[in-house]
């Protein structure tokens, strides 16, 4: 092996090549939550009404359970309530 070679067992790795790591993955959890919720309108949910975005809600986080995906938040989601609900001028 020749000067300057690294070893990868080393768990060093060029410049930039971390930062880069994190953001194909954040892109794909991305790509996955999408594909998750397009999936879930496939299969006949909506998120409409509340009971509706509980059901489907409910249904992605599953899936994005079994897929080894973070979750995310979504603009009809229960948290996404609780923010506009708190944003109401009373």
């Amino acid at each position: 092996m020749g000067p300057g070679h690294r070893d990868r067992s080393e768990g060093a790795c060029p410049p930039g090549h971390a930062r880069k790591s994190a953001e194909a993955a954040a892109a794909i959890d991305e790509a996955t939550v999408l594909a998750v919720h397009g999936l879930c309108h496939l299969l006949g949910h909506d998120h409409g009404g509340r009971g509706e975005a509980r059901a489907m809600h409910r249904a992605e986080r599953r899936a994005l359970q079994a897929a080894d995906t973070p979750d995310v938040p979504r603009p009809y989601g229960i948290d996404a309530r609780r923010e506009r609900r708190g944003r109401r001028v009373r």
